[in-house]
């Protein structure tokens, strides 16, 4: 078979791959999108995914066997948020009460909280991956070729309301409005009784709840457990499609199908690759191969950096962004 008659064996996985592998950017690029609405900068979102995966990854094999799946999935999504919306405290208490630099403080979560989990992990398991959460669902066939069980469709219906509440609180609501209006210009904000400081900690905790979620619904649609290498990168490229939308949630819909498309893509491509003929290259195939798949494993990334040089000059950030607020200045 040529290169193209076998990706076109590949689409469904590829279409399921970028279905699936969406959730978590657009969710947790809309926990972004909470907090930098507000002008507190969140760059913590990874080391909140992976506190809210650790959380889920904890409970929910210990009650396949005792609990209906649906109950042991809202269950795993209460208690990751949970582990979540401590790191969001943290945050908000460091950079809102504290008045700490924003990007130290969401650095610091980045570095501590991997290390946190994956010993904790280590110490309970003696292995730096969690034990497996099993369910006995039969998948569906949605298409030819497409294959999807009803744990992941209840985690992406559970994120498209997300998406919509998202929606309708910055398009319709009065929080919404407040949100942005203390992102351009706390200071004025304040002066007409708008409480800043009250949204800027709501903004940040509801951001770390998003980011949880995100770290949540990777352990459930993908491996279902927590490994070292499951959630790493995601915050960053979250970050990223938070950017290249421009702060609005449908664009934060569109740049993550477009990520994930791309991250779908690689494994597609890696099995192509590995049988086509090489022989009568000059250098060894399994040289080849190794290139090819470390280009394509970093694309995702090499893609991220050149959104972060193009739209961030183009796009225009909350103004107060990053800024402390003082009421007593006015």
């Amino acid at each position: 078979m040529s290169f193209f008659q076998q990706l076109e064996t590949q689409i469904a996985p590829i279409l399921i791959g970028t279905l699936i592998t969406t959730i978590p950017l657009m969710v947790t690029a809309l926990g972004g999108l909470f907090s930098e609405k507000s002008g507190v900068i969140n760059i913590g979102l990874e080391g909140m995914m992976v506190f809210g995966g650790f959380g889920a990854a904890l409970i929910m094999p210990t009650l396949t066997t005792s609990m209906p799946w649906y109950l042991v999935i809202i269950i795993g999504f209460v208690v990751g948020i949970l582990f979540s919306l401590l790191l969001g405290l943290l945050h908000a208490f460091l950079t809102i009460k504290l008045k700490i630099n924003q990007i130290i403080s969401g650095t610091a979560i980045n570095i501590i909280a991997p290390a946190v989990t994956f010993y904790f992990v280590k110490l309970l398991y003696g292995t730096y991956e969690t034990p497996r959460i099993n369910f006995e669902i039969s998948p569906i066939q949605i298409a030819p070729g497409a294959i999807i069980s009803y744990d992941k469709i209840m985690v992406i219906v559970m994120a498209i309301i997300i998406l919509i509440a998202t929606i309708i609180i910055f398009k319709k609501t009065r929080i919404g409005r407040h949100l942005e209006a203390v992102g351009q210009n706390p200071q004025a904000s304040g002066s007409v009784g708008i409480p800043v400081n009250r949204l800027r900690v709501g903004a940040v905790l509801v951001s770390s709840l998003l980011a949880g979620f995100g770290g949540v619904s990777m352990v459930i649609l993908f491996v279902g457990k927590l490994t070292l290498s499951l959630i790493a990168g995601y915050g960053f490229l979250a970050l990223a499609i938070l950017i290249f939308s421009g702060w609005y949630p449908i664009k934060c819909l569109i740049g993550s199908i477009l990520f994930a498309f791309f991250i779908s893509l690689i494994p597609s491509l890696s099995t192509i690759i590995a049988t086509l003929d090489l022989s009568s290259a000059p250098i060894d195939k399994n040289t080849i191969q190794g290139v090819i798949n470390l280009l394509l494993e970093t694309a995702p990334y090499i893609i991220a950096i050149i959104i972060l040089m193009v739209f961030s000059r183009n796009n225009k950030a909350p103004k107060a962004l990053g800024e402390n607020y003082d009421k007593e200045q006015r």
